[in-house]
């Protein structure tokens, strides 16, 4: 590992104030204004199962794709759903069309051509190390850097490591993708599931409410 050294506040503040931050934009106006996606951070979209959040990540990362490179890694969804499910969205298109096999063959032209428009590439990596990998290698091998990573979602990730406590290993999960970010100056954004008792009598979700 790399042997970082300390380093003196005065430095440290003067460093943090000649900075320029470039907060990154989802596209979408109102949380825009509410937080800041800085690269290097991690961020966390949590509500329980059903409630969208997939399909608001999705979104996120076609927005982001617009101007940027960002990876979708999905372990719930196969490509097929993701890439389809994600295009119907922004075209308006009802998805039950599309398992139905009622797509028009213009219906379909238009979805090849408008894809071609996003920079979002498509992963399915098990582990924070395989992602990594494949960050590193694009990152060595393209002008163009990885401008965010979305994880759908991170339970469905696995460390790594031979561990009996799953809370644990979602723990080590959750700080891996963390470095990920801050080493390759990165928007990390990790979907999670809330357990369904999270909410009661309408107060807002905490943090151990993570499932």
């Amino acid at each position: 590992a790399e042997d970082k050294k300390p380093v003196l506040l005065h430095n440290a503040v003067d460093n943090a104030i000649k900075r320029e931050f470039h907060p990154i934009t989802t596209g979408f106006k109102t949380l825009d204004q509410l937080l800041k996606i800085l690269p290097g951070q991690m961020g966390i979209i949590a509500a329980r199962p059903g409630d969208g959040k997939s399909s608001m990540a999705r979104l996120i990362g076609l927005m982001m794709a617009n101007k940027g490179r960002v990876f979708f890694n999905s372990n719930e969804m196969s490509m097929d759903e993701v890439s389809m499910s994600a295009m119907c969205s922004i075209m308006r298109i009802d998805y039950s069309r599309v398992i139905s096999n009622q797509l028009t063959e213009s219906e379909k032209e238009r979805m090849l051509n408008f894809s071609k428009i996003f920079d979002l590439r498509l992963c399915e990596y098990n582990t924070p190390r395989e992602l990594e990998k494949h960050i590193r290698a694009n990152n060595n091998s393209s002008d163009k850097k990885v401008d965010m990573v979305i994880v759908d979602y991170l339970q469905l990730m696995e460390s790594g490591d031979k561990s009996g406590n799953r809370q644990e290993e979602v723990a080590k999960i959750s700080r891996k993708l963390k470095v990920i970010g801050q080493k390759y100056n990165l928007a990390m954004i990790a979907l999670s599931q809330l357990s369904r008792d999270s909410v009661k009598n309408g107060d807002m979700p905490q943090l151990h409410h993570l499932k």
